[in-house]
């Protein structure tokens, strides 16, 4: 049964529930703004862009890959 996780929009959900800006990200992760809207629109990215922005947001995105028993 394939997952349907939408990475992207995961990301953009948590940075508006913890109230952060677009720009914050930009400059905690000194990842381009086009790179960032790129993945609020892509359902895949990245593992170390993912650890990157788990990392500043402290919320642990990979637990959506995780298998379920």
């Amino acid at each position: 049964m394939e997952n349907k996780i939408h990475i992207g929009s995961l990301i953009k959900q948590e940075l508006k529930i913890q109230g952060k800006s677009i720009t914050w990200l930009i400059n905690t992760t000194k990842i381009s703004r086009s790179t960032i809207l790129r993945i609020f629109d892509s359902p895949t990215i990245d593992t170390g862009i993912l650890k990157k922005i788990s990392d500043v947001l402290d919320h642990d995105f990979f637990v959506y890959y995780r298998k379920k028993n």
